[in-house]
């Protein structure tokens, strides 16, 4: 069993909507923080966060999943978000967590497609991160998000429609202006990534040439997507996350 409480933190208007979920036992554990990835929430395609944190709570983690402001159930013009606003709301949720008394002062971070950019400014910045595992990172996010050709469309019209969203200004000129990447590399303790091979969305070889030249621990799911829509590379990536936390961080 375990204890699931919502949380709301920031002003009305802009208020993120998370999810807290722990062990029922009394005390401390460590986090693990997760960050969904562009349109994405909480839940993510397949009920992921939820399927993966059940595991991690078996295994003595409390988790923290969150939408990002614009995005799910959080307050906010998803047209306003960019990479740096998440940053700033993923900061703000750590706030929290370092408030909570189930917190032992131990932080790992779970970062799904976009998420993984987000967490690679994340995770150097915050030194009780012991941990990260990301999923199919989108860490070379200029090339991933095309900044360079968004901010051109944008200087002919006021928005880009992606399915049914608006994407403004802001969210490109933050693109174009960050490199998840090379600030990933500030990162200095323990790092998975874990890409399936078959990604549509994000470039396997290149994060995989990435890991390799800088001896970052790096797992394929052979045959996967960019959503791991497979009962089996669902399983991979779960048994392959959870381990990755219990010998990082127990």
């Amino acid at each position: 069993m375990s204890i699931l409480k919502t949380f709301t933190i920031g002003k009305t208007g802009k208020r993120i909507v998370g999810i807290t979920e722990r062990p029922d036992n009394p005390g401390k554990y460590p986090v693990i923080l997760m960050f969904h990835g562009f349109s994405g929430d909480h839940i993510v395609s397949g009920f992921k966060f939820p399927r993966v944190s059940r595991l991690l709570v078996e295994q003595g983690f409390a988790t923290v999943r969150f939408d990002f402001r614009g995005s799910g159930d959080s307050e906010g013009n998803f047209e306003d978000m960019s990479i740096l606003t998440e940053l700033s709301d993923a900061l703000e949720v750590f706030g929290y967590i370092k408030k909570k008394d189930f917190y032992n002062h131990k932080l790992g971070i779970i970062g799904y497609s976009m998420g993984g950019a987000v967490a690679s400014l994340f995770a150097p910045k915050v030194q009780d991160t012991n941990a990260v595992c990301l999923w199919s990172p989108a860490i070379f996010n200029k090339e991933v998000f095309q900044s360079g050709l968004m901010i051109k469309k944008l200087s002919e019209q006021s928005f880009i429609d992606i399915g049914g969203l608006k994407i403004s200004t802001v969210f490109a000129q933050d693109c174009e202006k960050t490199d998840a990447f090379e600030n990933l590399l500030k990162y200095r303790k323990k790092l998975r990534i874990i890409h399936g091979s078959k990604d549509e969305s994000v470039d396997f070889t290149k994060v995989k040439n990435f890991c390799i030249q800088n001896s970052i621990s790096f797992h394929p799911i052979e045959n996967a997507d960019h959503k791991y829509l497979t009962v089996g590379y669902m399983n991979e990536l779960f048994n392959q996350t959870v381990d990755f936390f219990c010998a990082s961080m127990k």
